[in-house]
């Protein structure tokens, strides 16, 4: 137990310090080591390789370990179950960067697994509905709001001059 969370700690002090291939292969090392019944813990990792790769911007590696890390955690509880709804949500974003449309699939589950998480915060709610908001229900207001600027600021040019 206290030798793999050391293992892990210098993983993440690696990857913190922008070691990233090095914090790859000590992750995929830990991970080889562990019991394949360590669900739990083979999930955990995962999901710190789907980070790792999403620094590095190797978004379809990132994708491959989350959705990795879905298999592992399914029908876990608990803080288990947590990192579950936060890998669906992290897929439905890069997913959504990359244009993929099955980021809506991923989303919609990561929403129903917050609502049913005791652990879930209302944060991890709002950052998927967002997700989910058309995008130019994003942009629109501002757009108007510019329209009207424009146009107050015309009016007034004309009236001073």
């Amino acid at each position: 137990m206290q030798d793999f969370k050391k293992k892990v700690i210098s993983a993440e002090l690696m990857e913190q310090a922008g070691r990233y291939a090095e914090a790859e292969r000590a992750y995929l090392d830990i991970i080889s080591a562990l019991n394949r019944s360590d669900l739990e813990r083979l999930g955990g990792l995962h999901i710190n390789l789907g980070q790792l790769m999403e620094r590095q911007e190797r978004w379809r590696d990132a994708v491959r370990y989350y959705i990795k890390a879905i298999e592992l955690l399914d029908g876990l509880s608990g803080e288990s179950g947590l990192q579950y709804a936060h890998a669906h949500y992290n897929v439905a974003r890069i997913l959504r960067v990359l244009g993929d449309a099955r980021y809506e699939e991923f989303a919609h589950k990561a929403l129903v697994l917050y609502r049913e998480s005791p652990l879930a915060s209302s944060s991890d709610e709002n950052d998927v509905r967002r997700l989910l908001k058309p995008a130019w229900r994003i942009w629109f207001p501002y757009f108007i709001a510019s329209i009207l600027l424009i146009g107050v600021i015309t009016l007034l040019l004309i009236f001073l001059f």
